[in-house]
């Protein structure tokens, strides 16, 4: 933990902008020729700067400054072509905006060309109906050769802004000789908090206060900092990329053993405060769990009350009409008992409204706050409530808590979001809160279902019909994303999916079915005829039975591996095949697939069987992974891991001799 962040004076609220001149190109950086952070880098930084501060402008919104300065040795061609052009990403939220982007070449002889203020331009990345959440300023700079050196600086501003929490990032695409943060706390009779600082896989130097000009910062660094890899089924960013949190507290030296008790007591009466029981929710209950003894029973019949009966104004499923929309008014402290009233909420409200029945029927009830695998986990040694943004319901049924979060009418009942899954959490309490990790789903909690009946013929070609049902976190992703599409782009989007999985295929009356229906999975369904599916030669025809890993890559190629493993939550594949086998050929031999056991993770089994007539092959495989909930693997265990999967991706393309009778 690096200390806390004050500065000793009160600083001006002037700040002068250091992003309008450039420092001297030294002749060290202009004869440059290899690389210093890594001997392979295409290009490196020799410095990144970054100045962060606030101005005041009412109370609790500040103008929150980052100004950003980037210095590029260029080293190769592809460097040079990787490079010259820059993609900046921005937020138009809280107001944002990228303001003063300049940019220049230098050449290995000094010569300087600067960019023109024509070649920048902008493109909308995220736009949700008329508001554009994010955007990209992208630039080339000009004539970029191996040995040039290119910079380039920009601000970005936030004009409604509450400065609780800024990222430091350290990492980029790029390896950094040296990345320098400038920043100026915020000190204002109006903001009484104090601001303190947390890496994560970094230690960058001790905080030193500076001035430069009229202006005061603290500064702290990192060297040689090597770019960051992007590499499948790796966990958050922020686990594995090095960066700095600051933050602002009450407290300005927050002890982590006192400071999570009381949080989570916090947390607990808040949860509280939320949950009223009145004559409205106990007559909710009631007809939820209707004539239900057993208790696990009836809370799922609450919960399914609540994510079926109850309209949630995130989700078109809640078919909510322009009045009642009209009607419903947001509040943000609102109770169970306004919810039962109006049987319509927001994602939180349903999970009071359902914490409130089920208390009412006599269960004990408690809330928890987790980390999440989309951000970095919750570390003790961190006194802040930052790395614990979601919030769910824990019920004890027979001695044992089973977790709730129906914010997502899409996802069934007994589970929470993915990413709360395999995480650090607090089961909040009035005395004693308690911390755990929340359990995984199951596999089979997870499944998809593919069936396949295909009719192969002799010249190799292979036509028929496909069914996929899939369950679970798949499925309530799928159907949160595909909803407020329509039909035309839903089928759109799924044909292309289809044709990223077999290639090059012909395709026709595909169909998707439960898009907004909250009680079955998500199907969809169509006709295929694959070309050159089976090699014909001579007599014989040569097909692979796993249609549905028919030309699929093995999922880890690279023989290397930097980040830990963390695929997102157990699941299970079940794939059913029957080929229809070609006039005048039968089945030559009928090899077995040897099934696969990898310790308590994982399971494979791939069987085969023929019809007594011999016109018809049925193949199953089953792929079950995750059986203990186990889903994070350190690099060290890669080797195994891939071999485990290279062993999954042999049997996957098991073939099968067919010959002329």
């Amino acid at each position: 933990m690096i200390p806390t962040i004050r500065l000793l004076l009160l600083i001006s609220f002037s700040l002068i902008a250091s992003a309008v001149e450039w420092k001297p190109i030294t002749t060290e950086e202009l004869s440059l020729s290899q690389p210093v952070v890594e001997k392979n880098a295409d290009a490196e930084a020799v410095f990144w700067e970054v100045r962060v501060y606030d101005r005041i402008q009412t109370i609790p919104y500040v103008n929150h400054h980052v100004e950003n300065y980037v210095r590029l040795k260029v080293f190769t061609e592809r460097g040079a072509s990787e490079h010259a052009t820059v993609n900046i990403p921005y937020s138009t939220r809280l107001k944002g905006s990228l303001v003063d982007v300049k940019g220049r070449t230098i050449k290995p002889d000094g010569t300087v060309i600067d960019l023109q203020k024509d070649a920048i331009f902008d493109k909308t990345d995220v736009k949700v109906g008329r508001k554009t959440l994010r955007r990209t300023r992208s630039f080339t700079l000009p004539n970029v050769t191996p040995g040039s050196i290119i910079e380039y600086q920009w601000q970005e501003v936030y004009t409604e802004y509450i400065p609780r929490y800024n990222i430091l990032n350290f990492q980029r695409e790029f390896p950094i000789q040296k990345v320098t943060y400038f920043v100026r706390p915020l000190v204002h009779s109006g903001f009484p908090w104090t601001m303190h600082a947390h890496p994560f896989n970094c230690q960058p130097t001790p905080w030193v206060q500076i001035r430069e000009g009229n202006n005061e910062f603290v500064t702290t660094s990192l060297t040689n900092v090597p770019a960051v890899i992007d590499e499948p089924d790796s966990p958050s960013e922020d686990e594995i990329r090095k960066w700095m949190l600051l933050y602002y507290s009450e407290e300005s030296n927050p002890d982590p053993k006192k400071y999570w008790p009381k949080l989570g007591r916090q947390f607990h009466g808040e949860f509280n405060q939320r949950i009223k029981i009145n004559n409205d929710v106990k007559a909710l209950a009631a007809e939820a769990v209707g004539d239900a003894t057993n208790p696990h029973e009836q809370v799922i019949r609450i919960a399914e009350f609540c994510r079926t009966r109850i309209k949630n104004t995130a989700f078109l499923t809640a078919g909510i009409t322009a009045e009642e929309r009209e009607q419903f008014k947001f509040k943000p402290r609102s109770t169970s008992a306004d919810t039962a009233k109006a049987r319509i909420g927001t994602r939180d409200d349903i999970n009071y409204l359902f914490a409130a029945m089920a208390q009412s029927r006599g269960f004990e009830v408690r809330g928890v706050r987790g980390s999440s695998q989309l951000t970095a986990l919750m570390r003790p040694e961190f006194p802040d409530r930052y790395l614990l943004p979601s919030e769910f319901v824990a019920v004890r049924i027979n001695d044992k808590w089973n977790y709730y979060n129906l914010s997502n009418p899409y996802r069934p009942v007994g589970m929470v979001a993915w990413d709360e899954e395999n995480v650090p959490a607090i089961l909040m309490d009035d005395k004693e809160p308690k911390f755990f990790t929340v359990p995984a789903s199951s596999p089979q909690m997870n499944t998809t279902l593919k069936k396949a009946i295909l009719r192969l013929k002799e010249d190799g070609s292979l036509t028929g019909k496909v069914t996929v049902s899939i369950y679970g976190h798949s499925g309530t992703s799928l159907k949160t994303l595909l909803e407020d599409q329509s039909e035309a782009k839903r089928i759109e989007d799924m044909e292309e999916e289809i044709r990223n999985t077999h290639g090059d295929i012909e395709l026709s009356d595909v169909r998707i079915e439960n898009v907004t229906d909250p009680t079955q999975p998500l199907v969809y369904s169509y006709e295929v005829t694959v070309n050159g599916y089976a090699e014909k030669t001579g007599k014989r025809i040569f097909f692979q039975p796993s249609f549905f890993q028919h030309g699929r890559p093995a999922r880890f190629i690279s023989q290397e591996r930097k980040n830990p493993i963390a695929f997102r939550y157990p699941f299970q594949e079940m794939e059913e095949v029957t080929f229809e086998l070609p006039e005048g050929y039968s089945l030559e031999k009928a090899e077995g697939i040897a099934p696969i056991k990898i310790g308590d993770i994982a399971t494979y089994e791939n069987t085969l069987t023929t019809s007594k007539d011999g016109k018809t092959v049925k193949g199953k495989r089953v792929l079950t992974w995750g059986i203990k909930g186990e889903m994070f693997y350190p690099a060290e265990s890669y080797p195994q891991l891939k071999q485990a999967w290279d062993e999954i991706h042999s049997r996957d393309g098991h073939t099968l001799a067919l010959k002329a009778d």
